[in-house]
């Protein structure tokens, strides 16, 4: 999905602080889960409910309601990493 509602102004290129914490150690955009990334791409999972032509319905999408698809993947559980989020 595209992610919407971070602004141009407000990307983010160089080092900072997780969630501002001065505790953390000063790291690079890609290596956090922040909202005003330079690539708008955002992942997530969710359950395939139903297929009508080029329309899909999905439950536990976690966007905001009217976020772009940008493509779609299936999700095999047992490749993950023990302990990986589903």
């Amino acid at each position: 999905m595209l992610a919407r509602g971070a602004f141009d102004d407000k990307i983010v290129t160089g080092a900072r602080h997780p969630r501002g914490r001065m505790d953390r150690p000063s790291v690079g955009i890609f290596a956090q889960r922040a909202q005003d990334r330079p690539n708008r791409i955002g992942i997530t999972t969710c359950r395939l409910e139903g297929v009508d032509g080029l329309k899909i319905r999905v439950r536990g999408f976690d966007a905001i309601d009217g976020a772009p698809v940008v493509d779609v993947k299936l999700y095999y559980e047992v490749r993950e990493p023990p302990g990986s989020p589903n």
